[in-house]
């Protein structure tokens, strides 16, 4: 009988191989956790995130989903799923899920950011942006947030 590594010391090494860049190590444990543990969420959402590094959206797409199946209100998730349909061209579709994801954590400058990498793709007025950060200017401790978003309205 054969020993195997517990779903946690597999996703460590995972995980460890996915931020050294070995795209295919990363994968292959996913894949490995996955064979166990079909509803994994952390090994169905960083395989999506793999996929997607790989260039291949459609399949992270379907991996952050079932991921997002098992935890809808991931906002880590649903940033990922965002960025994804934003790379596969979906700005609008993108925009609704970083909202989701901005509604749970509004404090995600990464989001935020990528947020409005996609609004610039989109090639959205500073009139229309102006109108979608007003919900901002009422909330206390963003004001840097606030700032730069301003300045690049006023561009």
């Amino acid at each position: 009988m054969q020993v195997t590594q517990p779903a946690s010391e597999l996703l460590q090494h995972a995980v460890a191989s996915h931020q050294q860049g070995r795209l295919p190590d990363a994968e292959r444990l996913y894949l490995q956790i996955l064979a166990s543990q079909p509803d994994h969420f952390d090994a169905l959402h960083l395989l999506g995130i793999v996929k997607a590094q790989q260039g291949n959206n459609k399949e992270a797409e379907k991996r952050i989903k079932s991921a997002l199946r098992k935890r809808p209100n991931s906002p880590e998730a649903l940033s990922s799923l965002a960025n994804v349909l934003s790379a596969s061209q979906r700005f609008e579709d993108a925009l609704v899920v970083f909202a989701r994801s901005l509604q749970i954590n509004p404090r995600d400058v990464g989001t935020l950011l990528n947020q409005g990498n996609t609004l610039a793709a989109l090639r959205v007025s500073a009139k229309h942006l102006r109108t979608m950060i007003r919900p901002w200017r009422s909330r206390p401790r963003a004001p840097q947030r606030t700032t730069i978003v301003e300045r690049f309205c006023a561009n």
